[in-house]
């Protein structure tokens, strides 16, 4: 059924006293006919519009009580409730505050505005940065500790100066939300110049952060030695150093060793002075042999051969050294 149209009177209302009260009196008792099938067809209308409606529906409105920042939705056929209704969600309604919808995404300062923004509280609008995104250099993000690294961020930690896993270290980390403001991160060196040559882990608990963790034990040598590095903070440094140049000349009660020891730099620095070490001496024929051990560091130590009978130079003896401390 149609809508009825409205036809206003053919003049204003006649005022007594006016000239042509009469013509005007006229044209609007006329008009009233028009005006009574205008009434009743808006009631025809309206009566059939209500009548599509299931009574149910209109019922189950009806029954709900309003509240301040509510919104009435249908749960099923006949049943309605009461939502909340934010001020986010009154912003993007009425497309007013921070947030704001356009082409099916979000958009407005509610929401990361390119993939560097870190400022907090806003939503990560799709394609900026997060843990899918492109990696984010440190110095762009204005960050020089990865204790400022945002969550859902990957940083190439490069130049960042404090709280990595070791000095010089090139790499990217990874920052990810665990619950309640908990946080994960990992780190993997990426360059060959890297000073790390594995990955790290640590957690931000209850706003404190732990130690970096390698994943597995970190194995490593140079001219020093070989050294292994173990997730429990242990480490172990070994040597095996050739002394046929010198001369076991200088007695010492029964024992002979050189006149002055050597110094073994570690291949790998400790945390602090190591808490043990040994030494074996490697020399033609049975002979009893040893190693001594002064001016302990945690970079280095003095070692002295020593063994019962004189050794004269270009002899083949080897000394093996082993310390045991901390790297973390």
């Amino acid at each position: 059924m149609a809508k009825p149209t409205y036809t206003p009177p053919p003049n204003e209302a006649p005022i007594l006293g006016d000239p042509s009260f009469a013509a005007k009196a006229q044209g609007f008792l006329g008009w009233f006919p028009v005006m009574g099938d205008y009434m009743q067809g808006m009631g025809d209308w309206i009566e059939t519009m209500i009548g599509d409606v299931p009574s149910d529906n209109i019922a189950a409105f009806a029954h709900l009580e309003g509240a301040a920042n509510k919104l009435p939705y249908f749960t099923g056929a006949g049943a309605m409730a009461m939502a909340d209704l934010t001020a986010d969600g009154r912003s993007l309604i009425g497309q007013s505050g921070t947030l704001k919808a356009s082409g099916g995404l979000l958009t407005g300062t509610g929401v990361t505005q390119s993939k560097y923004d870190n400022t907090v509280g806003r939503l990560l609008k799709a394609g900026d940065n997060g843990i899918l995104g492109a990696v984010v250099n440190a110095a762009t993000l204005g960050i020089s500790s990865l204790d400022d690294a945002p969550v859902g961020s990957l940083i190439n930690c490069y130049p960042i100066a404090t709280n990595l896993p070791g000095s010089s270290t090139i790499g990217v980390v990874d920052t990810m939300a665990i619950d309640n403001g908990n946080i994960y991160q990992e780190f993997t060196p990426i360059y060959p110049t890297s000073a790390l040559k594995q990955r790290y882990f640590r957690h931000r608990m209850f706003a404190v952060w732990t130690d970096w963790t390698p994943m597995y034990p970190e194995y490593g040598s140079n001219s020093n030695g070989d050294y292994v590095r173990l997730q429990d903070g242990t480490q172990i440094c070994e040597a095996r150093i050739s002394v046929a140049t010198d001369v076991w000349g200088t007695s010492v009660g029964s024992l002979y060793e050189p006149s002055n020891g050597t110094i073994w730099t570690y291949p790998a620095v400790f945390s602090s002075v190591p808490r043990a070490f040994s030494g074996a001496v490697e020399i033609g024929g049975a002979v009893p042999a040893g190693v001594s051990f002064s001016g302990l560091s945690s970079t280095s130590v003095n070692f002295r051969p020593w063994c019962t009978v004189n050794s004269a130079a270009g002899a083949n003896k080897y000394v093996y050294l082993t310390a045991i401390g901390r790297w973390k």
